[in-house]
């Protein structure tokens, strides 16, 4: 069973309190009558802590890892989106993106390209 140490009790005794912990098991530590810390073998802590291991493995370890392969993605290119449909903008300005005309000073006047976007 653990002890629990009053934090200036365990400040003054540090040396039993590793002592305590590495043959008794961990020992608490508490501050203002609450529990605070805890001192421990660096076995038990190995234990306790868990161990690094790739993503892959991790999911593959999981319970859905039980249920066999998962599907694939399909390798299918992406299908073309002409993000100029829509738009009043004269076919001439859409193949040269670098030459839109400059928007209008003025919200929602007809020179500003954006605004004749559906």
């Amino acid at each position: 069973m653990a002890k629990s140490w009053q934090l200036q009790e365990a400040k003054n005794q540090f040396s039993t309190v590793v002592e305590k912990a590495l043959t008794d098991g961990y020992q608490v530590v508490t501050r203002h009558g609450q529990p605070a810390v805890v001192v421990m073998s660096v076995e038990e802590f190995r234990k306790l802590k868990p161990r690094a291991q790739p993503l892959s493995r991790f999911l593959a370890d999981s319970p859905l890892g039980a249920l066999g392969n998962l599907p694939t993605r399909s390798r299918d290119l992406p299908r073309k989106i002409d993000l100029w449909a829509g738009c009043l903008i004269p076919a001439s300005f859409a193949s040269r993106p670098g030459r839109l005309p400059r928007p209008a000073s003025r919200p929602g006047s007809t020179d500003n390209p954006r605004s004749l976007c559906i």
